[in-house]
């Protein structure tokens, strides 16, 4: 490989490709020679599963690697082989859209990076959260719900009310969620310490009859959002720069005077 020369890579990012497998082993003596290596990104896909094993098994036991940045995908599986090599993690990324498989390891090896980016919610993730030790940045791409959570995303989100900086979530979670009273409680409770909200919207406007049905789930979230630090930023993250017009358009016109207050913070 190209890379076999390298002795003094600080990160090593593979992006999207279709990889034979057998390309793998040679990725772990690429891995074993940089002992700098502290951003490692990962996005080769193979016809079977990668078993991060076969990554980072020539990395010696007594000397593991230093991660502060991972970046994985659903191709992945093992992540206990992960557990010396991420001890200093900062920030994990995990692309999938079924699911969070990583927690069980993470929560195994004890490892809690403060910044986290994930497609989907689902009760491994819930979990997770409930037992992390602080959350600065959280973001959850998908409006896909895995089933009702149990405790709530924003109940165990209250535990980081402290820490949490950052939240980027999509509103069709938020609108769900705030169905039920105790979860607007919960989640303002949460985001005291907030100083950005991204708010996902990836609708296509094509799609309605109605256009101002695109924006069916922020006018459902902005009540609660009004209420949070008039400090804090809130972004509109929308294929369609119509849909955020519609969004200013909707706070602008409310009869509530925090919700058209917001329309000057977005």
């Amino acid at each position: 490989m190209c890379l076999a020369h390298l002795t003094s890579l600080h990160k090593l990012t593979l992006l999207y490709a279709r990889i034979p497998a057998q390309h793998i082993m040679n990725l772990s003596a690429i891995i074993a020679r940089n002992r700098n290596l502290s951003h490692f990104v990962y996005d080769w896909h193979t016809d079977v599963p990668l078993n991060l094993f076969d990554l980072f098994h020539e990395v010696p036991t007594d000397r593991p690697l230093r991660l502060h940045h991972v970046s994985l995908h659903s191709g992945c599986v093992n992540f206990k082989a992960l557990a010396s090599h991420i001890q200093s993690l900062s920030s994990f990324e995990f692309h999938s859209n079924q699911g969070n498989p990583w927690c069980a390891g993470f929560l195994q090896a004890k490892v809690f990076p403060p910044t986290i980016k994930v497609e989907v919610l689902d009760q491994e993730l819930v979990s997770f959260i409930g037992r992390h030790k602080g959350i600065v940045s959280l973001t959850i791409v998908s409006g896909t719900l895995h089933a009702p959570q149990d405790p709530s995303l924003c109940k165990a989100l209250t535990r980081h009310a402290e820490a949490l900086e950052y939240l980027c979530l999509h509103t069709e979670i938020l609108a769900t969620m705030f169905q039920a009273v105790e979860d607007e409680m919960y989640f303002l409770q949460c985001a005291k310490s907030l100083r950005k909200v991204i708010l996902i919207n990836d609708k296509n406007l094509s799609q309605y009859q109605n256009p101002i049905n695109s924006i069916e789930d922020e006018r459902r979230v902005f009540p609660v959002i009004a209420h949070l630090d008039r400090l804090l930023a809130v972004i509109i993250r929308t294929r369609d720069e119509e849909i955020y017009h519609l969004c200013v358009e909707f706070c602008n016109h409310s009869e509530n005077q925090f919700i058209r207050d917001l329309a000057g913070r977005m």
